[in-house]
């Protein structure tokens, strides 16, 4: 007999005998826990690397690649071990190693981040996240496909039984989307919202040891549990041990805003990078750019009459305080809340409450009636712009705002050779008859302060001689004539201007680190 025949003689081996099916309830609430908890690790990761490598299109990509990598792992992973142990131990116990892996993630995040930190930033994000999120989100995707199994579907039903599993588990990963984004980012801190998902997901292993009669494995989870959190406790957000200090820290729904001083100036950052100083030092000089954007209106008109204007994007509020301080009635617009609280608290913003409007800017231009001989836009969220301000269309609404003679002033930092630069120097002279860019004077491959000023008037300064500042001077005499040919105009269809910005928010990002130095109490800050 050959070997094959006997081969065939032989009994097939067994399958392993699974026990009775969980029930239906059971396994439809663990998998909305646990594809609830897949969305928060995801979306609650973005504020875990922003601090070093900031929320724009690196780290988003970065984070859903490792996601979908992670998830079609557990997916496939999960369900061989099902086939092999379809074991109500196995499948909790997976689930209990999942919440360890989410509590440990803050305590992990610090080292981590010090090891990518000298890499290139896309690779050093990328490798981050995959340190990071790599492991809790493939267990997490094991879980599905081993409920399908421990359900035992009879026959003819395996297809809507899995369909329904599936399906609610997104419910569940759907609702933590929105959950995580409008509220809990906006009102905790991030280490707590890692926390408590890790802390439940564990409960949920908990429930099905205990239900499934496993009270020894229960016992030792619930001892896990407490142990976990105690340590999460403990290994909570480090205190610099250099001359930064941390003066506040608010979670906002459009970024980590921090309040950080040294022994000479304040900084408010938003996602690691500083969107404002101010020097502590007595004397000390606002910045170039801050001077020169609020004396245009003095060196741009010769009538005696205050001039209004409006700002889009409140900042610290140090721009829109020189404006007033000349004599100019302002109207602020600022996205977030919270900007203007810190502003307030910290940075000493006196403009009236109701002088501040809390809104998109492009929203206000839309619905304001009102003209305005300046309209100022001064508006990042860290290193990125809000590129819906700089299309064709949003350009037309601020020339509809501004008075007969009005001029258009943004503050944009960038590469001043750069694509972004050219295509929105384009855009503005599609929508204005007269645009010109002026800097601070830093080199073509620097990052510099550029100021645009937009008029259907020509634009002059009839002022300039009158002027004592040396920063006006400094940008006049650095008139920066930009090539646009070949350059892209920006429209609300298509506005690549990020993308065009991606080497300028690196250099920018690298410049910030070398301003703060290696303090990772701050960079592993979330």
């Amino acid at each position: 007999m050959t070997k094959r025949n006997r081969a065939r003689e032989q009994p097939a081996q067994a399958a392993p005998n699974p026990g009775p099916p969980l029930a239906r309830w059971r396994v439809l609430a663990t998998v909305f826990t646990t594809g609830a908890a897949v969305l928060v690790v995801e979306i609650a990761g973005a504020r875990v690397v922003s601090p070093l490598y900031g929320s724009g299109l690196y780290s988003w990509s970065a984070l859903i690649s490792v996601t979908l990598a992670a998830l079609s792992l557990g997916y496939w992973v999960g369900g061989r071990a099902a086939d092999r142990r379809p074991d109500t131990a196995v499948f909790h116990g997976g689930i209990l190693l999942a919440g360890l892996l989410v509590v440990a993630i803050p305590p992990l995040a610090g080292p981590i981040l010090r090891v990518t930190e000298p890499l290139d930033p896309r690779l050093g994000v990328l490798l981050a996240a995959a340190l990071l999120f790599f492991l809790p989100l493939a267990v997490l995707g094991g879980v599905t496909p081993f409920a399908i199994r421990l359900s035992r579907p009879p026959q003819g039903e395996v297809g809507a039984v899995s369909g329904l599993i599936f399906a609610v588990s997104t419910v569940g990963s759907l609702l933590a989307a929105l959950a995580t984004g409008f509220l809990l980012i906006p009102n905790l801190g991030v280490r707590a919202i890692l926390a408590l998902t890790g802390a439940t997901i564990m409960l949920t292993a908990i429930a099905g040891f205990l239900l499934s009669g496993r009270r020894a494995l229960g016992g030792v989870s619930v001892g896990l549990l407490v142990l976990a959190l105690l340590a999460w406790r403990g290994a909570g957000a480090a205190e610099s041990s250099g001359s930064l200090r941390i003066v506040a820290r608010t979670p906002s729904f459009f970024g980590f805003l921090r309040v950080v001083e040294t022994d000479t100036e304040r900084m408010l950052t938003v996602n690691g990078i500083g969107q404002n100083y101010l020097s502590l030092l007595p004397d000390a000089e606002h910045y170039p750019y801050l001077v020169f954007m609020s004396s245009l209106p003095r060196l741009m008109r010769a009538s005696d009459t205050p001039p209004t204007g409006l700002l889009i994007g409140l900042g610290a509020g140090e721009l829109v305080g020189l404006l007033t301080s000349q004599g100019v009635e302002m109207t602020a617009v600022e996205l977030d809340p919270r900007v203007e609280e810190l502003a307030r608290r910290h940075f000493g913003l006196s403009l009236p409450h109701e002088r501040v409007r809390i809104l998109d800017g492009r929203v206000f231009l839309e619905r304001d009636r009102g003209q305005y001989d300046f309209v100022f836009i001064d508006a990042f969220l860290g290193e990125d712009v809000p590129g819906h301000l700089y299309s064709r269309e949003a350009l037309a609404a601020v020339r509809r705002r501004l008075a007969p003679g009005g001029a258009l002033a943004i503050n944009y930092t960038t590469l001043t050779g750069g694509e972004d630069a050219r295509a929105l120097m384009k855009t503005l002279q599609a929508v204005f008859a007269h645009v010109k860019a002026y800097t601070d004077g830093a080199p073509a491959e620097h990052l510099a302060s550029m100021v645009l000023v937009a008029s259907d008037e020509p634009i002059a300064f009839p002022g300039a001689a009158r002027s004592e500042l040396p920063a006006p001077r400094l940008f006049l005499a650095n008139e920066l004539r930009l090539e646009t040919a070949g350059a892209r105009i920006l429209t609300d269809d298509y506005n690549p201007i990020n993308t065009y910005r991606l080497g300028a928010n690196r250099l920018w990002r690298q410049a910030m680190i070398r301003h703060i130095g290696e303090d990772w109490a701050y960079w592993a800050d979330f």
